[in-house]
Order: structure tokens, then C-alpha cells, then sequence
């Protein structure tokens, strides 16, 4: 199973925004540029839209990096009214569902609930509350590690 994991197509590197575009036509669409021919070997097998056929989906999550390479929360700044922040959030919905409950804890004390998950994701992100999703660039690079961990796995279920 472990090799199973190895040899799914999976990028882990820094890219550049190329541009973006919205179309009647086309819909919408960012480009990246990646650091050499080697970064986009995962994707060369996967298919491309053409046409009415769908391309190959994927999950990705991006973070902004600051000046000195640093990963840097965008909106992090302006805090909105409510009362949550959109990875707070995310991290609360996540919790709610069984599969990921079930996946988080498995392997620990933690029962398979909504709070046993919280707990077991505090402890493996190293935070005190999801709350601090938004207010650590950090923490929110392990949050998303995690969720790809998560879809990973799901994908060889």
C-alpha cells in the first residue's frame, strides 16, 4: 500500500503565477510556470481539456510567500466580522464528516467523533484551536499538507 502512495502523481514546489484568464468560451484559467521540465513529469500522463472532455482534476492548495520565501496567509491581515476564518472553518467542516474523523484518528486514542477529530488535529498541527489556521502561515502549511494526505489516501480507498 505504502508504494501505491509513492506512485501517485503528487508536486511539492514552488511556482510562479503566469497569468490568468476568464472567458465565455473557455471559463477561467491561472498558469503557472514551474522550475524546470523535471517539475511537470506527475502531470504528463494526466488528461488535458479538449473540447467537450473534461481534464484530469486534481487537488491543489497554494501559499503565498512573502519577500524572504516565507509562506504568507493571504487576507490574514483584515480580519472579516465573522467569526471564524475561512481555514478555521474549512478545518470545522472537515471535523463533521465521518471518513475524516475516521481517518485522522485512526492509529490514536482519539474516538472517531467530530471532537475526537479537533483533538487528534490540534495535536498533530501543533496548534492549541483550528482558530490559529489563519493566524499561522505556518500552521496553515501543515493543515494543508494534511488535507493532501487525506485526499491521497482517499484516492487509494
Amino acid at each position: 500500500m505504502a508504494d501505491e502512495v509513492e506512485k501517485l502523481p503528487f508536486f511539492a514546489d514552488e511556482m510562479q503565477l503566469a497569468g490568468w484568464s476568464e472567458s465565455h468560451n473557455g471559463g477561467c484559467k491561472v498558469t503557472f510556470w514551474v522550475p524546470d521540465a523535471a517539475a511537470m513529469e506527475p502531470f504528463k500522463h494526466m488528461t488535458t481539456r479538449s473540447g467537450n472532455t473534461a481534464g484530469q482534476r486534481v487537488y491543489a492548495v497554494f501559499v503565498k510567500l512573502n519577500e524572504q520565501d516565507e509562506p504568507e496567509v493571504v487576507g490574514a491581515v483584515a480580519k472579516s466580522s465573522a467569526k471564524l476564518g475561512p481555514l478555521c472553518s474549512e478545518a470545522v467542516g472537515f471535523c463533521n464528516r465521518p471518513e475524516f474523523a475516521e481517518w485522522l484518528t485512526r492509529g490514536t486514542s482519539y474516538a472517531a467523533t467530530p471532537a475526537g477529530a479537533r483533538a487528534a488535529m490540534c495535536r498533530e498541527l501543533g496548534i492549541g484551536s483550528r482558530k490559529e489556521l489563519d493566524d499561522d502561515p505556518k500552521a496553515a502549511l501543515r493543515w494543508g499538507d494534511m488535507k493532501a494526505s487525506y485526499y491521497r489516501r482517499q484516492i487509494l480507498d
